[in-house]
């Protein structure tokens, strides 16, 4: 504030001498000096904005967004809208969701807020916490670009731009090994279901040769309305599952997902899959890196999902 104290004094004299000139630019620079200082002591960076496209139909869609929070302190995002080009908003209703898995069925709630801590960031993505749009007045067009508004407790507002997008997209069979050869992907397979069923799960390792611990945030398939990472345990003698956070792979180690224990569930499959045919995985890690593997549909044994060297 010292800085902009004294600009401010130097305007004043300026202006007390008549140089209008002198003025003009010494306010440009005022100017200038202020918008750099909201810049820096903005709290919040947002990347990876987008809005899920959906069939012309539909009424309702969500947007997906990574929220890092840059304060020494935890805030909370709580509230969101979506405007088109020309600000008006898009949609009805706007709200803060989450999705979970209870007694086997897939239940979204509202949310009154979504907290991210200090110096952590959170992913908002399908299959967990999202925001959801309800009441579309107009059919949303793939490639169109909408922004995203969203209103924090700490009392900042972000704006960014929000492509729509198929959240899941078909994916060409690519190496499943990243440029810098840290991250590669083995045994990839799908278990084989009885026709009509509408989930399945994958299974695969990941080792991570690199020096950083990298996390698996999230995949994509085109055969699933979306997928999520689960946990089989038994309790009480019974085998259940549960929703689990994004696995992390550490610095030099592997992790298996396996029947048993930490796995993939793709859920809501949009056909019946069949011994031997290969299913497009798209994985994307913490670190940017993202593996599409190509997972052969298997009937399955019993294993269980451990972390090894």
């Amino acid at each position: 504030m010292n800085g902009m104290a004294q600009r401010l004094s130097v305007i004043m004299r300026l202006a007390g001498s008549g140089r209008r000139y002198g003025v003009l630019q010494a306010l440009i620079g005022f100017i200038g000096l202020l918008v750099a200082g909201a810049t820096l002591a903005a709290d919040v960076a947002v990347s990876d904005a987008r809005i899920r496209a959906m069939p012309p139909i539909s009424k309702n869609t969500a947007a997906y967004v990574v929220i890092k929070n840059n304060s020494p302190q935890a805030i909370d995002l709580v509230a969101a809208d979506v405007l088109d080009k020309q600000g008006r908003p898009i949609a009805d209703k706007v709200e803060l969701h989450t999705t979970r898995m209870e007694y086997g069925l897939m239940k979204m709630e509202h949310l009154a807020g979504i907290r991210i801590e200090a110096g952590k960031q959170a992913r908002l993505a399908s299959g967990g916490n999202h925001i959801m749009i309800m009441g579309l007045h107009q059919a949303l067009t793939i490639g169109e670009d909408l922004v995203l508004s969203l209103s924090f407790s700490d009392g900042e507002q972000v704006k960014v731009t929000a492509p729509v997008m198929k959240v899941l997209t078909d994916v060409k069979p690519q190496p499943v090994m990243d440029h810098h050869q840290t991250l590669m992907v083995t045994e990839p397979r799908v278990r084989a279901m009885p026709p009509g069923s509408k989930n399945t799960a994958a299974y695969l390792t990941i080792k991570n040769s690199g020096q950083k611990d990298v996390e698996l945030v999230r995949i994509d398939t085109p055969v699933a309305d979306f997928a999520e990472f689960h946990l089989s345990k038994m309790e009480d003698g019974v085998m259940k599952m549960e929703h689990m956070a994004e696995p992390r792979v550490p610095a030099g180690k592997k992790l298996k997902l396996q029947h048993g224990g930490r796995h993939i569930m793709l859920m809501g499959l949009k056909k019946d899959l069949v011994t031997g045919e290969k299913v497009p995985l798209e994985l994307h890690f913490s670190n940017g890196t993202v593996l599409n593997v190509l997972a052969p549909v298997k009937k399955m044994v019993s294993e269980k999902g451990n972390l090894s060297s």
